[in-house]
């Protein structure tokens, strides 16, 4: 083993410590009691954000702006994120097969 390498044990139970996911609210950092925010759509959310970010995946521009003129307009609008799933507006309605938590707006797929 070289100097570099730093071994450790994690106890059982700090890694089965489930930790609160924390969002904004105005100007405050507090745990979140929307069922929406949970590893799986945090894991999820930055797997959009990095599509949005390298153009994978993108909607018509059409669409796009179809999109966030519906999300302007909502009162789940905080800034620039969404109070329902908490996903930045820009990012989400960029992407093709992104829907809106409140079924205002579908993904292109599922569009007649």
């Amino acid at each position: 083993m070289n100097k570099a390498t730093l071994k450790y044990k994690t106890s059982d139970a700090i890694e089965n410590t489930e930790l609160p996911i924390m969002v904004q609210r105005g100007d405050d950092i507090v745990p979140s009691n929307n069922p929406a925010f949970s590893k799986r759509s945090l894991l999820s959310g930055a797997l959009g954000l990095a599509k949005s970010t390298l153009n994978i995946g993108i909607a018509r521009e059409s669409t796009v702006r179809a999109r966030r003129a519906i999300c302007e307009s909502c009162d789940s609008r905080k800034g620039k994120s969404c109070s329902e799933c908490g996903c930045y507006i820009t990012h989400k309605t960029r992407l093709e097969e992104q829907t809106c938590p409140l079924g205002k707006w579908l993904a292109e797929s599922q569009k007649m």
